[in-house]
């Protein structure tokens, strides 16, 4: 439904009903990244007739304006675009790749941003970050740490539900204090 395509970041627009889930999401970037380690070559075919771009199994982007000849992208036996931009000369040149969010943008219409090289890189870091932070804080190995969060969740639910029951012990202490003396 739309895209912008730059240097290290892209976004795109598709027509979907529902948020894609965490391992719909995690399967993207496997298939994607398994793409830019194959090393494809990247084949680029410019002044193209648009009817003869469609033959080729190009598929144009909803919305978008095409003139008579188009730039298409292909990457054989993965994929034929009419051109969205960057270009690189082989899949591995993008090195890596993240999705950074997914989200509606409108009614049917879900975007997917995401980051490469350096970019996604830094994402990685800054994540690995956040996990030793978490670790350290909640005294727990990587793969505890979500488990550790539950059971500090769960505690959290039973002291609150302590704190209610005691503001209720000392209003009614309070109502019986006041009775007492009249």
């Amino acid at each position: 439904a739309g895209s912008f395509v730059g240097q290290d970041r892209f976004r795109f627009d598709f027509t979907f009903n529902r948020a894609l889930t965490h391992e719909e999401i995690a399967a993207v970037e496997k298939r994607v990244n398994q793409v830019i380690a194959e090393a494809h070559p990247v084949v680029k075919h410019a002044d193209v007739p648009i009817e003869e771009a469609r033959t080729m199994g190009a598929m144009a982007i909803f919305g978008e304006k095409y003139g008579d000849k188009v730039r298409v992208i292909e990457v054989p036996n993965v994929s034929v675009e009419f051109c969205g931009g960057i270009h690189v000369d082989n899949t591995r040149d993008i090195q890596t790749f993240r999705v950074v969010s997914e989200s509606a943008c409108s009614a049917g219409i879900r975007r997917i941003e995401c980051v490469t090289r350096k970019s996604a890189m830094a994402l990685y870091a800054q994540e690995r970050a956040a996990v030793f932070g978490a670790c350290r804080a909640l005294h727990c190995n990587a793969d505890e740490i979500v488990s550790r969060i539950d059971k500090l969740n769960e505690t959290k639910t039973a002291l609150e539900k302590q704190i209610e029951q005691l503001k209720l012990r000392i209003a009614q202490a309070e109502v019986a204090s006041i009775m007492a003396t009249r």
